[in-house]
């Protein structure tokens, strides 16, 4: 099977000449030179204030800490962007569990500005994940 090979020419959604190039780097497989290129946002306050004998479960415990504070940041700023602003920023996170709670605090930003409407709540299915021998089984 043929495979195409992207260069750099091919970068279409990004925008920015830093944008294009972090991709330029992911295409190229240097994906921790991508990162770097990217602005980021960190607080370790809780964390440097430990004494050196502080035991794994503080050091988590004041990671989480720091980690809530970036959030709201994040929020806050990113809420505070015009509109235009944020259609084209991209706020990206290395976890599932940072991504929920990152686009939780942006809608509950927006909402305190009265930037967004209320919500809906609305069912989904969710793939059970059966063999093919238990998907004929009534009690499946």
């Amino acid at each position: 099977m043929p495979v195409a090979i992207l260069g750099a020419d091919s970068i279409r959604r990004q925008r920015t000449d830093h944008a294009k190039a972090a991709v330029a780097d992911v295409l190229a497989g240097k994906h921790e030179a991508a990162i770097r290129r990217l602005p980021a946002i960190e607080d370790k306050s809780a964390q440097s204030v430990l004494p050196a004998t502080a035991t794994r479960d503080e050091r988590r415990a004041a990671a989480r800490q720091d980690n809530v504070k970036v959030i709201k940041r994040l929020a806050s700023d990113y809420a505070a962007l015009p509109t235009k602003a944020r259609a084209s920023t991209l706020v990206l996170t290395s976890t599932n569990a940072d991504r929920v709670a990152l686009n939780t605090a942006i809608r509950t930003e927006l909402q305190s500005r009265g930037e967004l409407g209320k919500g809906v709540d609305v069912a989904t299915l969710h793939k059970a994940d059966l063999t093919a021998q238990e998907s004929k089984r009534a009690e499946s």
